[in-house]
C-alpha cells in the first residue's frame, strides 16, 4: 500500500505541476484508484472529488493538439482563460509560439506572470490580433466564444470543454453551445486529441473554423 500511495502521489504531482505532464496510462491508473477509494486513498491524497480537477492534460493529449495546430499553419496563436498556463507552456515545449492569457479572476488558481499574461479575452484579442484562439472550459453563460469568433483576425477557435451532448450540460454549462447553431462556422470534433483528455465531466475538443476565411477545407 505504501508503494502504491507513493506512485499515486507522484502522478498527482505531475497533474498539479505546471512544468510536468502525466501519461494517459498514469492518469487512468490514478482515476481508477481514487474512484475505488480502497483504504481511504482519496483522504490520504487530500482529495475531495474523485480527482479534484476539471481537466487533466496528458502528454498524449498535448502531442495531438500540437499536431492539429501545426496543421492549421496560422499565426499568431493565443490561449484565453488559460488559468495557470500549463497547456500553453507544454505547447511551447513542442515548438508552437502561443501566448497564454487570463484575467486572473479566479483567485484560487496560482499563476506566474512570466507564464500567463494578465488580460481579459477582449484585451488579449486586441493586443495580439490572433488567427488561432485556444480556450479551455469557458462558461456557457458568457459571450466569450462569440467575441472570439466575431473578432476580425480570428479564423480558428479551439474549444476544450464539456461534450455538447452531455446529459448534464445545462447544469454545468461548460460549453458555448449556441456556436454549434451558426451556419457560418465549420465544426470539427478533434477525436484524436479528445480521447487522451481526462475530466470528471464529459470532455470534448472542438475546432470552429470560419467559413470563407481563406483557409479552404479543413481535414483533421
Amino acid at each position: 500500500m505504501g508503494q502504491d500511495i507513493s506512485h499515486l502521489v507522484e502522478i498527482m504531482e505531475k497533474i498539479k505541476d505546471v512544468g510536468r505532464l502525466p501519461t494517459y496510462e498514469e492518469v487512468q491508473y490514478f482515476l481508477r484508484a481514487v474512484s475505488e477509494n480502497k483504504g481511504g486513498i482519496r483522504s490520504k491524497l487530500g482529495l475531495i472529488y474523485p480527482h479534484d480537477s476539471y481537466s487533466i492534460y496528458t502528454g498524449e493529449f498535448v502531442d495531438e493538439l500540437a499536431s492539429v495546430i501545426r496543421g492549421l499553419n496560422e499565426h499568431p496563436i493565443i490561449e484565453i482563460c488559460a488559468g495557470n498556463g500549463k497547456l500553453s507552456y507544454h505547447l511551447r515545449k513542442r515548438g508552437l509560439e502561443i501566448k497564454a492569457t487570463d484575467d486572473y479572476s479566479l483567485k484560487e488558481i496560482e499563476r506566474q506572470e512570466e507564464l500567463v499574461e494578465r488580460a481579459t479575452h477582449n484585451e488579449a484579442l486586441r493586443r495580439h490580433q490572433p488567427r488561432i484562439v485556444l480556450g479551455s472550459w469557458i462558461p456557457n453563460q458568457t459571450r466569450i466564444g462569440f467575441d472570439v469568433l466575431g473578432f476580425p483576425t480570428v479564423g480558428y477557435f479551439i474549444d476544450i470543454g464539456e461534450d455538447n451532448l452531455a446529459e448534464d450540460r445545462n447544469r454545468h454549462g461548460w460549453r458555448t453551445l449556441d456556436l454549434y447553431m451558426r451556419e457560418d462556422l465549420q465544426v470539427t470534433h478533434l477525436a484524436s486529441a479528445q480521447k487522451y483528455h481526462c475530466s470528471h465531466w464529459n470532455p470534448d475538443v472542438v475546432l470552429f473554423v470560419k467559413k470563407g476565411n481563406g483557409s479552404g477545407s479543413t481535414t483533421l
